[in-house]
């Protein structure tokens, strides 16, 4: 299916575009899926209008999701409000935080734009799950992990937090992994993983 400012809840509208050439909806946060598209003139052209529409935070995930991190702190450089969380890989990341801005951030419009259709469908397959608690996790569970969620294992204290990297292990021997699905299933806590111990206390 093709988006074409479909909102698709109350607070999220999607648009996808072959070439980025758009007249973007006004909001708050934007939301990238940039896997195609590396012309940085079309790139420059559509963060200068995201900005002047109102948009402060970004996640861009894909191929060039790094280029547009650096377009978007270019142009917003005179800027303190702008915030921008960027990865080529972390698709896991992507669906849960935008199931957690969809459940959470009610009164804010959030956007999500793309160069890759067959991805926002596979996108909007996860959000749908996460939302209708089809999927390990629940929102609720992803705003903790984004805050730091602090638990027990094995008597010992134990972390996980999501910010541009997750940190997760026992308290004092925390490892850092840039995608969170490899962090989240591997067997870091005496031989299991979070998502198994997951399964079995939460």
């Amino acid at each position: 299916m093709y988006y074409n400012n479909d909102w698709l809840y109350n607070n999220l509208c999607a648009r996808d575009s072959n070439d980025f050439d758009i007249d973007p909806i006004s909001g708050e946060n934007c939301f990238i899926i940039a896997n195609n598209i590396n012309n940085s003139f079309m790139i420059e052209k559509t963060v200068n209008k995201l900005i002047r529409l109102g948009y402060k935070y970004f996640f861009i995930f894909g191929e060039y999701a790094n280029l547009w991190e650096e377009i978007i702190y270019s142009i917003a450089k005179d800027s303190k409000n702008i915030n921008v969380e960027a990865s080529e890989l972390d698709l896991m990341k992507l669906a849960y935080d935008l199931g957690i801005y969809v459940t959470f951030k009610t009164k804010s419009i959030n956007y999500l734009i793309s160069d890759d259709e067959y991805l926002t469908e596979y996108i909007i397959g996860d959000l749908d799950d996460i939302l209708n608690d089809n999927t390990l996790f629940t929102p609720s569970d992803w705003k903790k992990f984004r805050d730091g969620f602090e638990f027990t294992y094995h008597n010992k204290e134990a972390i996980i937090s999501i910010g541009e990297e997750l940190m997760i292990g026992f308290l004092g021997n925390e490892k850092i992994f840039a995608y969170t699905d490899k962090g989240i299933n591997a067997t870091i806590f005496d031989g299991k993983s979070f998502a198994e111990i997951w399964i079995e206390s939460y």
